[in-house]
């Protein structure tokens, strides 16, 4: 990975929305759009703003429906880019953990719309 590159990854990383967006597709998960705004309380420019860098960084990739998209983990991105970021959320995971601010998606029992 050239300067450039882990500048841009860094970069990406350094959005709180982006970088919250990652554990929860990471489990597997493939969500929608919508779910991520709920979960992240984040508009849909925003979202998509956030989604569309980590796109590019190789991070997420998307499936899109007629009006809707879903996200899930880039599988064949760059395995520095997944390391990085992995590490990045390593330091970062914790502080969100220990506030109990995990976000809540729609299939969360508890949740409501």
């Amino acid at each position: 990975m050239d300067e450039q590159k882990l500048s841009e990854l860094l970069t990406v990383l350094a959005d709180p929305t982006g970088r919250r967006a990652l554990p929860l597709l990471s489990e597997g998960a493939e969500l929608w759009a919508c779910e991520l705004m709920a979960a992240l309380d984040a508009s849909q420019s925003r979202m998509s703003r956030n989604m569309a860098a980590l796109q590019a960084a190789g991070l997420v990739t998307d499936r899109r429906a007629p009006q809707w998209v879903r996200y899930r983990s880039a599988t064949l991105g760059s395995p520095l880019a997944r390391e990085v970021a992995s590490a990045v959320l390593r330091v970062t995971e914790p502080a969100v953990a220990c506030a109990g601010q995990r976000p809540r998606l729609a299939r969360d029992k508890e949740f409501a719309i």
